[in-house]
Parts: C-alpha cells; structure tokens; sequence
C-alpha cells in the first residue's frame, strides 16, 4: 500500500473511529434497540451447519446482543459470532476502490464482491434475515448496500466531508434508532427471551436431541428460540437450524425443528419440520408439486402445510407478499418468500447412530426417488439437506429416512394446483356496532400448466460430474436425468460419512463452492481415492467393501472405464 493510500485510509478509520466513540451506547446502558459498533480483531464464525465457512471480517459490525468477553489481551469485546450481528462497515483508502465502476460494463468492483461475501454469510448465520445491510466507505466517499436473495442496492454515493452530517446521521440511526425489522428481520419472526417458558421447553428438548454430545449440547445451550407466525399459528424453533443454504442468490434454503406445543413435543418427542426459502414467482411452490403427487411413500417427506409469506397487516384484506420487488418497492414480483412445513419430522444424515441405520435411510430415499419418476415426476436436487433421516431410531427399515424438497422437480404433464393461505385480519362486524370478527384465513387455489424450468438445477457440491463440469462451458448443457439424481445420492453418503467423522477430507471434498473448483476433484478417481489409505482407522470391513462398490458404481454411471484401487483389508478390524 502506497503512502497516500495509507494516510487516506488511516484518516478514514480515524474519522468512523471518533463518530463510533460519540453515538455508541455504552454497553452498561444499553436497551433493546442500541447496537454497539465493534471492530472485528478476529473472524466472525458461524453455528451449526456451516462447513467450509471462511475466516474473514469487515473493519467494523454492528452488535445487538453485546456480550463481554475477554479476549487473549484481555480486552472486552462482542462475541465472535455472525448471528449478533445486524449489519456491517467496510472501508477502503481510496474513493477510486468504492463500487462504481470506472466504465459501464460487467465489471465487479472488489468492495462489491467483499461485501457480498459478508452478507451472504450474515444471512445464513442470522436466521430469518430478509436481507443484509453494509455501510460502504470509500476515500471521501460513501454509500449504504442492501443485499438481498435477487442481488444488492446501492444509495447515491456522498462526499464524505461536504456530507458528514449525513454519514453522522446514518450512524445514529444505525446504533440508535433501527429496530430488528429495519435491519431486515422477518416481521413474522420474533426472538424469545431466554427465560420464556416456551424457550426454556425448547432448550430442553434440543438438548434432549444432542444425546450426551458434549460439544452440541454446549451450542444448543447458547441458541435462541424463534417464534414464528404462519398461518395464525405459532412455531417454536428447536435448537440450531437442521440445513442452512451458504449462498447469497436464490432459495436461501433453511430448514428448522419446530413444534406448536412445546410443552407437547417435551412429552411425546413429536415434532415438525420447517422450510423457509425463497422461489421465483414464475415458479410453481413446492406445496404445489407436493399436492401434485399420488399416493404416499414412507422414504417420502410427508406434506401438512405451506404458503407463501405475507407481510404481516392489521387492516388489509389482502395483505402484500414478501418479495424482494416489495421490499425495494418494485412493481414486478421477481421472488417470494415461501415456508413448507412438513409433516415429517427428520435429523440431519450424519446424525445416524449405526452405520445400519445410515445406509437404510440412504435406501428408503433412493426408493421414495424411484416412487416419483413412475409419476412423471424427477427431484433433481438431491443433496444432503434434503436427504434426512427418520426422528425414531426404532422406525422400520423402509421408513429409516426420507426424501424432501421438490421445488426444482420436473413434471413430465398434467397441472398444478396451487394453494396460497392467506391471513385475514380482525375487521369490524357489519352487523354488530363495536365489534370486531376474529382473524382467520382464506385459501386461494390456482390451476397452471408445470414450467419447464431451467435445465439444470441442484446443490453443486452434490451434483453429478457431468452436469457440474457443463456449468463453466459454452457448449450445450446435458439435459438433468434419473442417473444424475443417482450420482448425487453417492456424494450424499460421502458426505455424511465424512461429516460424522470430521475427518481431513471433508473440507476439500464438500468445501468448494464454485463449480470450477468443484470439477477438479470429480474427475477420476483422485476424489475418491483419498477415502482410502487410512480405512482400518475409519470404516469396519464390511464398511470398506460397500464403498468399493459404490466407487464401481460410480464409475458405471459415468460410462468411465473403472479404476482400481487397491484397498488395504485388515481382518483384525471386523
């Protein structure tokens, strides 16, 4: 860094660093709307599912749950996690760094890309975000981003000396004045105090759930509770989300244990699964593809409920969708917010307790997949969030796991019934003077022909050689069929073995995001060769030998010529 960069820089943390010390409350004081603002001296991190996550930080983050730790000097700061965060500062030395580009085109300017890159992991550690909120400054320049699931806002871009008043002020607001929805909170969604009964009943079951895991429970314990409104009722989260997506665009996928009656769920052990996600307006929702299939199946994910997501209304018959159109204040609908509860009630694939029992759920959802193609229908994102296992250890082979998520289905023909739960208010009576009817709702049902979609879809860590591989090129991309699906079922088990384990591998097999990282580790047999060499350490014998086959499998599905590797056998580990 030059000379000049370096004082400009110098005086712009300079500058934050004196409007911080005058509008941020003091820690002692605080009450249920201050943020304090904490310059981050290590990595933010993640809780619960978030492998492969980086270690990286903005210059300053807002923190609305302020904690005191003392770090290795012995300095009092925030708690080190993404989840007390409600928004971010960046800082760059020169106004020629902000995110303006020099000439119109394509061009990414870095603070862009570094700044995604912190809200892309504020909203997948921050449960129910909407979107994200980053201060950008630059120079003697500086703006707002606002980050959501369709891409980012800028505001006009201010000078930061001629408008110091407004930087001042946008901080103030920020530390002072923003409450929880402001910073992008779904207004559905409400935090409950640690000592809520419902919390505490919550805390109980999770901690029920972890079995004696040390090092889970101690996570669970420090988790909130989220209540949620859906549908006029009330969902009480339990403990850390089961999946949650890592990507800033798209579905922003999460997935939660939740219960009506904790109380109940304590007693019986019965639970519900939640899904929150985003979809494209022009897409059917899941519910829809859910109500479109015949029959049931025990490897399948049992439909109860799922709507879109309103804004909550006192006074609207119709209240306004959440899209990220209405949160900009956009005439077009470009995505909604949609949650499916399910019937089913699951846990996360490396939570098995036998390697029996793992390889049995793995069957029941490769025969619920085989269920839906007699239909017509074709999942095409298997991955391991969507593959769970059943909540009962005791539950019969066939119904050891199951399948969820058909959002990117293909149907081959025939229609879809949409249904769309709609809130309605308290109104006055017309009949009755001074008195108001009680909320309730209405169903909406549509009929449309299925959309075709695009012609690839799914999780990139999970999916098949030749389709990830097709992402980065020109030529035409491979149309996404049932051996696909097959192939994805396979980096499913690799996956839930290895994250079981924890072993070494696991971050360079499944900790690539980009698909021109991925592809690299597919081709051949180095991907799958690094399972071996330490197998007496890590799988019984007969485990060793399933894999063997599942790499010949592998291998025949591809259409490749299948490579030997030698596999070491030690019968002193049967």
């Amino acid at each position: 860094m030059s000379s000049h960069k370096a004082s400009s820089s110098a005086q712009s943390y300079a500058v934050i660093s004196l409007i911080i010390s005058f509008n941020s409350p003091s820690p002692m004081t605080m009450d249920g709307r201050d943020n304090t603002i904490a310059n981050a001296d290590q990595p933010l991190r993640g809780e619960g599912d978030t492998f492969s996550f980086p270690e990286i930080k903005p210059d300053f983050t807002l923190c609305d749950e302020y904690k005191e730790v003392i770090s290795g000097k012995g300095k009092k700061r925030c708690e080190v996690l993404w989840r007390h965060r409600v928004a971010f500062i960046e800082l760059k030395a020169t106004s020629a760094q902000g995110p303006k580009p020099a000439k119109p085109g394509n061009t990414v300017k870095a603070i862009v890309s570094q700044a995604a890159d912190y809200a892309r992991l504020h909203l997948t550690c921050r449960p129910f975000q909407l979107f994200s909120i980053g201060l950008l400054i630059f120079g003697r320049q500086f703006c707002v981003a606002i980050f959501d699931r369709d891409g980012v806002q800028f505001s006009p871009i201010h000078d930061l000396w001629n408008n110091l008043d407004i930087l001042i002020r946008t901080i103030r607001r920020m530390t002072h004045e923003m409450p929880p929805i402001d910073f992008g909170q779904d207004p559905n969604v409400s935090l409950l105090p640690s000592n809520h009964p419902n919390s505490i009943l919550c805390h109980n079951i999770a901690t029920a759930l972890a079995k004696g895991n040390t090092d889970l429970i101690n996570e669970v314990s420090n988790y909130p509770t989220y209540s949620i409104d859906f549908c006029n009722i009330k969902y009480y989260t339990i403990g850390l989300p089961v999946w949650n997506s890592l990507s800033l665009l798209g579905r922003g996928t999460s997935i939660w244990r939740v219960s009506a009656s904790p109380s109940k769920s304590l007693e019986t052990g019965i639970f519900l699964i939640l899904k929150a996600a985003w979809r494209q307006s022009n897409r059917p929702s899941e519910s829809a593809i859910m109500q479109r299939v015949k029959g049931s199946h025990d490897g399948l994910v049992q439909y109860a409920q799922g709507s879109d997501v309103f804004f909550p209304s006192s006074t609207a018959i119709s209240p306004a969708k959440i899209t990220t159109a209405n949160l900009r204040n956009l005439n077009h609908n470009v995505e909604g917010d949609t949650t499916i509860l399910h019937r089913t009630v699951g846990r996360p694939i490396w939570e098995f307790d036998s390697y029996l029992e793992f390889f049995l759920a793995i069957k029941a959802a490769l025969n619920a997949h085989k269920f839906l193609p007699d239909q017509g229908i074709l999942h095409r994102d298997i991955s391991a969030g969507n593959v769970l296992l059943s909540s009962n250890p005791n539950a019969p082979d066939s119904q050891k796991g199951f399948l969820t998520d058909l959002e990117f289905a293909r149907i081959d023909d025939g229609t879809l019934e949409t249904k769309n739960i709609i809130p309605v208010p308290s109104l006055f009576n017309p009949n009755r003077v001074k008195e108001m009817t009680a909320p309730t709702t209405r169903t909406h049902t549509t009929w449309t022909p299925p959309p075709r979609g695009a012609v690839l879809t799914g999780t990139v860590q999970f999916m098949a050689l030749e389709l990830v591989s097709s992402l980065s090129q020109t030529t035409r991309q491979p149309i996404h069929r049932i051996h696909h699906d097959v192939e994805s079922f396979i980096w499913v088990m690799y996956y839930g073995i290895l994250r079981r384990l924890e072993y070494e591998a696991f971050q360079s097999l499944f900790g690539r995001v980009y698909p021109c990282q991925i592809t690299p580790q597919r081709v051949g047999a180095s991907l799958l060769s690094v399972l071996f060499g330490e197998q007496e350490t890590l799988f019984p014998l007969p485990i060793q030998r399933y894999f063997e086959d599942m790499f010949d499998l592998l291998s025949r599905i591809r259409g490749r010529r299948t490579t030997e590797i030698k596999v070491k056998t030690d019968t002193s580990a049967v």
